[in-house]
C-alpha cells in the first residue's frame, strides 16, 4: 500500500490556524492597525466578596438639661442618744450634748432647701448611766424624754437599751410626753405588757406611721432586734424573729394608700444583719438602721449601703447631723435609697 506525503496537509492545516488567528491585513503596509490584545476574563467558582456598607455619621445629641425631682426629702436622723444629754465638762461645753444637737438639728431643718423634712431616731433613746438615774430618782419627765421632745421627732424606733429597765420603765419614759411621736416597732407585740400596750392602743407605739413632709406622705417603718431577750429585758414583750413579712405587710398597704416613700429604720445591731434583710425585701423606698456605737458621747447618725432590687446602692462613708465627735467614736449603720420620681 502507497502512503501519500502528509507534508502538504500539515502545511494548510498550520496557514488555516495562523489565518485564523490573524486580522485581516491591508494590501498596503502603511494602512495596517494594530488592534490591542483583549483582557482575559476569568470566571471563578468562589461567591461575590460583599463590600461592606459605607459608614455614616453619627448624629451628636444635643445636651440635656439633668432632670428635675418632682420632690426633695431632707431626712435627718439619730441613733444611741444614750442620755448622753450634756456636753463634756468645763472648757469642752460646745462638744457633745443634747443642746449642742438640738441646736444642729434645727438649723438643718430651718436651712434646708428641700420639699420636706423628717426627723427619725432609730432607737437606744436612753441608757444606764449618772443622768438616767437622776431622771429615775425623780421621776417622770425624764431628762431624756424632754430633751427628745424638744428635738421633735417624726419617728421614733425602739432599741435594746430601752428595754434594760423592763417595760415598766419604758412606760414610764414615754409618760413623760407632752405629745409622744409614733414608737415604731413592726415586730413586736406589746399585748402581755398593759403598760406599754395601752400605749398602743393610744396609736404612740405601732408598727409603721405616714407622716406628711411638705406636699407628700412618707411611711416610716420601724424594727426591733430579734435578739432583745437575750441582751436586754423586755419581759413579756414579744419579739418576732421574722422580720422580712412585717416589713413587707407595711410596704403593700402604704403603697395600696398611694404613699410613694417609704423609710425603715431598723435596731438591729450589725450592718451585716441589715444588709442580710434589705436583700430580702422588695418595693422598699428608703431604709436606715440604728449602728453599732462605743463612744464618750451620743446623738450621732451614719449612712453606709445597701441594695435595692437587686442592685447596689452608693455608699456613704460620713458621718451625718451630728454637733461633735470623740476621739473613741465607733459606729456602724445603714441608709438605703432608691432612685425614683422622688430622689432623696
Amino acid at each position: 500500500m502507497n502512503h501519500k506525503p502528509t507534508f502538504p496537509l500539515l502545511l494548510l492545516t498550520l496557514l488555516l490556524t495562523l489565518a485564523a488567528c490573524t486580522d485581516v491585513i491591508p494590501a498596503d503596509p502603511a494602512e495596517v492597525v494594530t488592534i490591542p490584545p483583549q483582557p482575559t476574563q476569568v470566571v471563578s467558582t468562589e461567591p461575590a466578596a460583599t463590600l461592606p456598607p459605607e459608614p455614616t455619621a453619627t448624629p451628636v445629641a444635643e445636651p440635656t438639661a439633668p432632670p428635675t425631682a418632682d420632690f426633695r426629702l431632707t431626712i435627718l436622723h439619730n441613733n444611741d442618744g444614750e442620755s448622753q444629754v450634756i456636753n463634756a465638762g468645763p472648757e469642752l461645753e460646745d462638744f457633745g450634748g443634747a443642746a449642742v444637737f438640738t441646736t444642729v438639728v434645727n438649723t438643718l431643718r430651718d436651712s434646708a432647701d428641700t420639699d420636706g423634712v423628717v426627723m427619725i431616731s432609730s432607737g437606744d433613746n436612753f441608757l444606764a448611766g449618772p443622768e438616767f438615774a437622776i431622771s429615775l430618782e425623780n421621776g417622770a419627765p425624764y431628762y431624756d424624754t424632754i430633751v427628745m421632745e424638744q428635738i421633735g421627732y417624726d419617728a421614733v424606733n425602739l432599741g435594746n437599751h430601752d428595754f434594760d429597765f423592763g417595760p415598766d420603765v419604758l412606760a414610764q419614759f414615754l409618760d413623760g410626753y407632752t405629745d409622744a411621736p409614733p414608737y415604731v416597732s413592726a415586730n413586736l407585740d406589746f399585748s402581755d405588757e398593759p403598760a406599754l400596750q395601752a400605749y398602743v392602743d393610744a396609736g404612740v407605739i405601732r408598727p409603721s406611721v405616714v407622716v406628711d413632709a411638705g406636699s407628700v406622705p412618707v411611711g416610716i417603718i420601724g424594727l426591733e432586734t430579734p435578739n432583745l431577750p437575750f441582751n436586754s429585758s423586755p419581759r413579756d414583750v414579744g419579739v418576732g424573729q421574722d422580720l422580712v413579712t412585717p416589713v413587707m405587710t407595711a410596704v403593700e398597704q402604704m403603697t395600696e394608700d398611694g404613699v410613694t416613700i417609704i423609710i425603715l429604720t431598723s435596731h438591729l445591731q450589725d450592718i451585716r444583719n441589715e444588709v442580710d434583710l434589705v436583700a430580702q425585701l422588695e418595693g422598699y423606698g428608703c431604709g436606715h438602721c440604728r449602728g453599732r456605737r462605743r463612744a464618750a458621747g451620743r446623738w450621732a447618725g451614719y449612712t453606709a449601703a445597701g441594695r435595692f432590687a437587686g442592685r447596689p446602692l452608693p455608699t456613704v462613708g460620713q458621718r451625718q447631723h451630728r454637733p461633735a465627735r470623740t476621739h473613741r467614736d465607733h459606729f456602724r449603720g445603714v441608709s438605703l435609697c432608691r432612685p425614683s420620681d422622688y430622689p432623696l
